[in-house]
């Protein structure tokens, strides 16, 4: 009986904790929405228009908890199944850049496992494996897109307080990964 009576109070415990802080689940992959537009950056449909703002708590509430974490310089969130990484300032604890993985770059210890298989808009723009630099201009001019200093095909353009940075396929046969962040605001 006293099993029982002790079965029966840890459920309950375990349930009205479940109920009171629900662990929140990886959204899908294919359900994964990501918009950049005049200056603020939505995710999954919640805003963020300001770096002092964009803090990995609120991502994890939106996206889950990420399968891996690396900590360096940034400490990098890694989600291997949403093709997303997010890099967050020791320092401030604030998001100053998010990677989407178009393609794997297994070079990389930190890429995802999976690339990115959600919606990727800058503007109205969808960027995504079939993009090619030429669109990018013509749709995106208010950006400026010019070639990185980082060389391999990437190009990088800022709007309002938000800058991006596409990579290229050899060959502009497509966009293959996609960095992003808002801009610190001025001191």
């Amino acid at each position: 009986m006293k099993f029982l009576a002790k079965y029966l109070f840890f459920s309950i415990i375990i349930f009205a904790l479940s109920v009171t802080h629900p662990i929140k689940a990886q959204t899908a992959a294919d359900k994964a929405a990501i918009t950049i537009s005049k200056g603020t950056v939505t995710i999954n449909g919640t805003k963020f228009s300001s770096a002092d703002i964009f803090f990995m708590g609120t991502v994890e509430s939106l996206l889950g908890k990420p399968d891996r974490v690396k900590d360096g310089y940034n400490r990098l969130h890694t989600y291997d199944k949403l093709g997303l990484v997010f890099f967050e300032n020791t320092s401030t604890r604030t998001i100053n850049e998010v990677q989407v993985f178009i393609t794997i770059d297994n070079s990389l210890d930190f890429c995802p496992k999976i690339p990115f298989r959600g919606l990727l808009k800058i503007e109205k723009t969808a960027v995504n494996s079939g993009t090619k630099l030429e669109a990018v201009n013509k749709k995106l001019k208010k950006y400026k897109f010019e070639k990185s200093l980082l060389g391999d095909n990437s190009y990088r353009g800022e709007y309002k307080n938000v800058y991006a940075f596409i990579r290229f396929k050899t060959g502009d046969v497509g966009a293959d990964k996609v960095s992003f962040g808002i801009k610190e605001p001025k001191k």
